[in-house]
């Protein structure tokens, strides 16, 4: 049983009023959160919609029509509106996970605020798969993606309800994933399929017998680094964007 970490929600992040690009939501996803509205914080304000410890989620700053991403491989258990999260997704994930705590339980997770839904209850979505645009939808002072967590059974019922944050917890150290570098390189080509997978998306062409003998073994992060051209940055974006692709195909 894998470790529960959670993939970026977000395509594009703001920072500093500025609509930032793929290749900085990598090293900037953590200064778009907004440190001053934390799980737990702002308690008074926050029993005004029936929470007594305070925010039950991570507030992460956007522009209107950003992408919401799935931040792990799922079902769509729900896709409403309400008046407190606005339009909103919940995804419940296929398999449990090992917690921080050492709990093991299914993982459902929150997006809200949307200014539109892209998907519908029931159906299933991998890692970093588009789920809707955000918004400033329901109970917000601005555009933002509000992004929960709660542990659940296989069915999506929500398990420590009555923890004061409605089953929520505090999921900020499970963004560990929004580093793709550590994830990359775990992240082996064991096999003549993935060799060959990789060849043929970034390559364009099929691995000649030379090819596959020097790549078997060695990581997803290195066959990228040798595979990228350009500055720096257009390195880094390459990287971003094929390593979700193969995240999502085979890194479960």
């Amino acid at each position: 049983m894998e470790k529960l970490r959670l993939f970026p929600p977000l395509k594009q992040v703001l920072e500093f009023n500025s609509y930032e690009s793929e290749v900085d939501v990598l090293f900037k996803f953590d200064r778009a959160i907004n440190k001053g509205n934390m799980f737990g914080d702002s308690i008074e304000f926050y029993k005004q919609i029936g929470l007594q410890n305070g925010h039950n989620g991570i507030d992460i700053s956007c522009n209107v029509g950003a992408e919401v991403l799935a931040s792990h491989p799922g079902w769509i258990r729900e896709s409403y509106m309400d008046s407190t999260g606005g339009l909103g997704v919940v995804i419940v994930s296929f398999d449990p996970y090992i917690w921080k705590d050492g709990s093991e339980a299914h993982a459902k997770t929150i997006y809200w605020h949307n200014s539109k839904n892209l998907v519908k209850v029931g159906n299933k979505v991998k890692v970093g798969q588009k789920i809707a645009l955000a918004g400033s939808t329901g109970f917000s002072t601005g555009p933002h993606l509000h992004h929960g967590g709660k542990q659940c059974d296989k069915n999506g019922n929500t398990l420590n309800w009555g923890n004061g944050h409605l089953g929520a917890v505090d999921i900020y150290d499970y963004y560990k994933f929004w580093d793709l570098h550590p994830i990359l390189e775990n992240l082996m080509l064991d096999t003549d399929e993935k060799i060959k997978l990789v060849y043929q998306a970034v390559l364009k062409r099929d691995p000649d017998a030379e090819g596959a003998a020097f790549w078997k073994g060695k990581s997803v992060w290195d066959f990228l680094k040798a595979a990228s051209s350009g500055s720096e940055n257009t390195k880094l974006k390459m990287i971003w964007s094929w390593g979700k692709y193969f995240l999502g195909t085979f890194g479960k």
